[in-house]
């Protein structure tokens, strides 16, 4: 299976401006590499609770990182102009763990309507498990 990762180029996020034409869009956010983890928090991994939404809210068998833990990790970076997103596909884990350490992305701006526009240079193969939400 091929590594789980993500470049992505731009992201773009367009909202459509109340009283413009129909076929008009406003520029509201822009995503890039300079500012990009900006414009996240990250969900990390709590196991101390006893609650496993604390661990991950979808049931996963992962170990989300903080942004520290996910830059010296290898998991996030940025190169040039591009952001780099991926996970821990190197190691080989313990299936009574804490799972593969990744990060959940929970961006800070709420949308409920407009034009996205994102261009991707690489991402994984469709399967089960990978990147179910974007």
């Amino acid at each position: 299976m091929a590594p789980s990762l993500v470049t992505i180029g731009a992201a773009a996020a367009l909202a459509y401006s109340a009283g413009v034409a129909a076929n008009s869009y406003q520029l509201t956010d822009n995503y890039d590499a300079d500012n990009f983890f900006q414009k996240f928090n990250f969900f990390t991994s709590n196991y101390n609770t006893g609650n496993y939404n604390d661990v991950d809210p979808t049931s996963g068998f992962v170990n989300y990182r903080n942004f520290t833990d996910a830059q010296d990790l290898g998991l996030i970076t940025t190169q040039g102009d591009e952001v780099y997103i991926g996970v821990n596909h190197a190691s080989v884990l313990n299936s009574q763990g804490k799972g593969r350490d990744s990060i959940r992305l929970e961006s800070h701006t709420k949308y409920t309507h407009g034009l996205f526009i994102a261009d991707f240079k690489h991402l994984p193969k469709p399967a089960c498990g990978l990147w179910p939400a974007l």
